[in-house]
Parts: structure tokens; C-alpha cells; sequence
């Protein structure tokens, strides 16, 4: 299944792209946020279980600066914070797809159908 070419979070569309592996291999990192100009980078070549994995991530990224949590300086920093909840998210998400569909039911109800 092809990435979607965009993501909402907290009300600003982000644009998804694809990453040129060497730019991402000369950072460090398999995905990066900008919250500036509102594009998530996903390094190309990533099996799709990764793929998935670092988008999640990234959209967590988006997700904490939605939040207002770029101005809080805690003792954890974002990209520990980003990092441990990306993947309990993607476990939590993978084991309990009656959770998913009922998440999904919920937020997105057929058109003209408002659940109570």
C-alpha cells in the first residue's frame, strides 16, 4: 500500500515526500518534521513496515509541536518522547485492530450519518 501524500495534524496539512536516501543517511535520521513549511520526509527504500513506522513518528513530531510542547523543557527530550510513544503506538495500533475500526467507526462515520 502506497504512504498517503498528506496527513492532518492539529488542524495544518502536512505534505508526505518522499526523502532522497543519501540526503537522509547524511543527517542521521530516516525521516524528518518540518513544522516550518509543513513537510514530512520519509527516506526512500525502507521496507514498508519501517516506512510506516518512521511516518508515524514524524507525525508524532507534528502532533507534539500541535500540542505546544516545542515550548516545555522537561527532563525527556522531544525526540525520546516522540520515539518511545511511536512505537507503542504502532504496537497498540497492530495488535488491536477492533480498537482501529472502532477509532475509525467513531471518527469517520458514513457520509450523512452522524453516530451518538
Amino acid at each position: 500500500m502506497k504512504m498517503p501524500a498528506t496527513v492532518r495534524v492539529g488542524g495544518l496539512d502536512y505534505t508526505i515526500k518522499p526523502w532522497n536516501r543519501m540526503a537522509a543517511d547524511n543527517t542521521g535520521a530516516y525521516g524528518m518534521c518540518d513544522r516550518s513549511t509543513l513537510v514530512i520526509l520519509i527516506q526512500e527504500g525502507l521496507t514498508p513496515q519501517w516506512e510506516a513506522h518512521v511516518l508515524v513518528h514524524e507525525v508524532l513530531h507534528a502532533a507534539y509541536a500541535a500540542a505546544g510542547m516545542t515550548a516545555i523543557h522537561e527532563h525527556v527530550s522531544e525526540e525520546r518522547l516522540v520515539g518511545a510513544l511511536s512505537y507503542q503506538l504502532i504496537q497498540v495500533w497492530r495488535d488491536n485492530p477492533d480498537l482501529v475500526a472502532y477509532i475509525e467507526a467513531v471518527f469517520r462515520p458514513a457520509k450523512g450519518k452522524l453516530k451518538a
